[in-house]
């Protein structure tokens, strides 16, 4: 994928569940939750909703930190907070917990001193990178 494609958005809904990495009803759901919000990471044109690289990778990554004990609609704003450009591959997003759920394997918990927050680090770069990855192999809308 061109880096300029990242704010575009030319990739159906198929394509944008098969680059989350979900099942496309598990997208529909989702979608359906954020009914409202849906200018973050949609948009409609011609009667059909279509998704940039940087939406999905906001909608996989606010699902992600959903598994983890954010409600929703913060899970979705931390993400789209922090993905206003491709991250580095090796960049992560470092969040307060109010609860942990085992759930995801990529969790990794952190208190540094007994009296602090449970903080959550995810992958954003890894799982960006993912995301693009699968991305680049999708056909884009005209």
């Amino acid at each position: 994928m061109q880096p300029h494609m990242w704010g575009d958005r030319v990739f159906r809904r198929a394509a944008a569940a098969r680059g989350c990495g979900l099942p496309d009803g598990t997208l529909g759901v989702l979608l359906h939750r954020l009914e409202g919000a849906e200018t973050l990471y949609s948009e409609r044109i011609n009667g059909k909703r279509l998704f940039s690289a940087r939406d999905v990778c906001v909608l996989r990554i606010a699902h992600e930190l959903e598994r983890a004990g954010q409600t929703w609609l913060t899970a979705l704003a931390r993400a789209y907070d922090n993905l206003q450009a491709p991250p580095a591959e090796h960049a992560l997003l470092i969040t307060p917990a109010s609860s942990v759920s085992s759930k995801s394997s990529w969790i990794t918990t952190v208190a540094p001193q007994p009296s602090d927050k449970t903080l959550i680090m995810t992958p954003i770069g890894r799982f960006c990178a993912e995301v693009l990855q699968a991305l680049k192999h999708e056909t884009v809308a005209v």
